[in-house]
């Protein structure tokens, strides 16, 4: 689930938003915007989120004996809502629960609910009653339990309202006041209207009586009842807006993350399932008659026998897809055996969103050697190696210990290489470990919402072996680490930041750039861009390059130059340019492009007649793989 769209409109609409206590307190002009959360506590929380991240404040009314009350993390969840600046309210049922033998004494219950939430550091000032079928079926509104909010005439103020308290235009359904203001249940017991005294629990208002020049109100999914506040100015008035999360939510969505064996699959699962909106399975695909206990295996520790059988792979797909499609909730399947799988995927779930998750490779690469991955070759429990790296890289002379490391880069390669192309999005892991401000961004800007305050072990070790016989990279054989220099055509050589990055990072100072129209880039430690590039994308490596320009410009007046990122084929010809325009007033550039993968190699130019009017003082750039 996700909030739709269509809903920041309306809080663009209010401007600005408050709960309805500083409504209460302030007595302001302003939208208190009011939310009645009837069946889903997870549809509050993304909604709750979705304010908060843009900037507006609102109060729940949480309804006691929902299906939810009692559900997992129930009060971690409410706790959440408050800590993104929301207030918690009480959407009142207590007549209802009694007259339906949930309760037999309104205000004790009443009460214990209150007690619950404050032990959990929950503040609760209001209350919202609750429209129940009932209240239609026994003629009675919720908030008649309590004496501070009895009318002088009430036959004549309360009778024709809705369960709500207001008026329906729509004359469809109201209440009638009845002429004994008591109700008998079944069992014999009575309850009396107006007697319950809700000052006693430190209860400060109910919503409907409070002070207010306009309601809205989408119960039932529509504004027929009030009318549509989107039609209406609602500047310099005192207004109350009561919206149902569950109307406002999209349609259920399906993500894929993607990645290497060992990249931290398990960890993001965990967090995806614990602290967001999503339901996330990690290798579930592929693998649902063992989650179902329909199978004592998993088909993926024979997954060559998958990648031989597409007709298999097809039937384990469209049950998937049969799930996913009857659904209540967006799903995320944390999966490392799909890479070889991706085209068939693709064509059976074209809309959903795919994800790499990337992690560095020397790490990577350590942990596999500890789980001993590619000890033999081919070996039918990993994925199969398309090509042989020592053929990539004709790197021969390698003794048999050494061969399980070579396989291991290869495969790590090969994955990264094709997910890099094939995914709309990526997540650096290595950096997701530690930030959670990154992570929390990246899902957002695919509609998956982040949740601190249900994050348990966030900085939990992961990927912890059974042994760590074999070390991390400062402590790798020398031979392993040449290997690891070839497979990744010596890019480890000028990481100039190794912590975090696999890139080099190539400064070039003072070049001549009078011929750039027709020169390819200027080398650093005779390993030229070109030949770099030339060897990553010839293995199927996907590259990014970031460029900063420092340039002088001479007067141009209105004038832009453009510079072109030319990417030649093998055959020399132009098959895409990225430009980057260079203005008067303009001395900084930062261009990014992602080179094409039948890329051989590239470079920069700019039309003759411009060279004059530029020079080029540092040219700076960064290769990401």
């Amino acid at each position: 689930m996700t909030i739709s769209d269509n809903y920041l409109k309306y809080l663009n609409h209010f401007h600005k938003t408050d709960t309805l206590f500083n409504f209460h307190k302030k007595n302001s002009n302003v939208v208190a915007l009011r939310h009645d959360v009837d069946h889903s506590i997870d549809a509050a929380l993304e909604m709750a989120f979705f304010e908060n991240y843009h900037g507006y404040k609102s109060t729940y009314f949480l309804l006691p004996f929902a299906s939810y009350w009692n559900s997992k993390d129930f009060f971690k969840k409410v706790l959440q809502i408050q800590k993104f600046g929301h207030e918690i309210g009480i959407h009142f049922n207590g007549i209802s629960d009694w007259i339906e033998l949930r309760t037999d004494d309104i205000f004790l219950d009443f009460e214990n609910q209150i007690k619950e939430f404050k032990n959990h550091n929950i503040d609760v000032n209001g209350i919202s009653s609750h429209g129940d079928g009932l209240c239609y079926k026994f003629n009675f509104i919720n908030y008649w339990s309590f004496s501070n909010l009895k009318p002088d005439n009430p036959k004549l103020s309360e009778n024709g309202r809705t369960a709500e308290g207001v008026f329906d235009l729509s004359a469809t359904r109201s209440i009638n006041y009845p002429n004994n203001e008591f109700l008998t249940r079944k069992d014999g017991k009575v309850f009396h209207f107006w007697s319950i005294d809700y000052k006693k629990l430190n209860i400060d208002y109910h919503a409907w009586h409070l002070n207010f020049d306009k309601y809205y109100s989408d119960s039932g999914g529509s504004w027929k009842r009030t009318g549509d506040p989107i039609n209406s100015d609602l500047k310099n008035t005192k207004t109350q807006v009561l919206i149902h999360p569950e109307y406002w939510l999209e349609k259920t969505k399906l993500y894929f993350f993607l990645g290497t064996a060992r990249s931290g699959s398990t960890w993001l699962t965990k967090i995806l399932n614990e602290s967001t909106n999503i339901t996330a399975r990690h290798e579930y695909l592929l693998n649902q008659d063992f989650f179902n206990k329909k199978s004592n295996f998993k088909n993926t520790h024979k997954v060559v026998m998958l990648e031989n059988n597409k007709s298999i792979v097809k039937q384990k797909f469209i049950k998937f897809w049969e799930e996913v499609n009857s659904s209540k909730y967006d799903i995320a399947e944390v999966n490392i055996y799909l890479e070889n799988f991706l085209p068939q995927l693709k064509k059976i779930f074209p809309d959903a969103t795919y994800i790499f998750i990337k992690r560095d490779i020397k790490e990577i690469a350590s942990s596999l050697m500890n789980r001993g991955w590619y000890e033999k070759y081919p070996d039918p429990a990993r994925p199969r190696i398309k090509k042989p790296i020592n053929n990539l890289l004709n790197f021969n002379g390698l003794n048999l210990a050494n061969k399980q490391f070579f396989r291991i880069l290869n495969y790590i390669i090969q994955v990264r290489g094709n997910l890099n192309n094939k995914c709309n999005d990526l997540i650096d892991m290595n950096k997701a470990f530690q930030d959670k401000d990154y992570l929390k961004e990246k899902l957002y800007n695919h509609g998956i919402y982040l949740y601190p305050q249900l994050i348990k072990n966030y900085n939990k070790k992961i990927n912890l072996n059974k042994n760590n016989n074999y070390p991390q990279y400062h402590k790798w054989p020398n031979e392993h680490r040449l290997i690891y220099k070839k497979a990744l055509s010596g890019l480890d050589k000028f990481n100039l930041n190794k912590k975090n990055n696999n890139y080099s990072q190539i400064m070039i100072k003072d070049v001549n750039f009078n011929n750039i129209y027709r020169s390819y880039i200027s080398n650093f430690n005779a390993l030229p861009l070109n030949i770099l590039l030339k060897k990553l994308l010839s293995n199927n490596i996907a590259i990014k390059i970031k460029v900063n320009i420092i340039v002088n410009v001479k007067s141009l007046g209105d004038r832009k130059i453009p510079i072109f990122l030319n990417e030649y084929s093998l055959k020399s010809k132009v098959f895409k340019r990225n430009t980057l325009f260079i203005s008067n007033n303009e001395k900084k550039y930062h261009y990014e492009a992602f080179l094409h993968p039948r890329t051989k190699f590239l470079n920069f130019s700019i039309p003759r007649n411009n060279l004059i009017k530029l020079n080029f003082t540092k040219f700076t750039y960064k290769v990401f793989i």
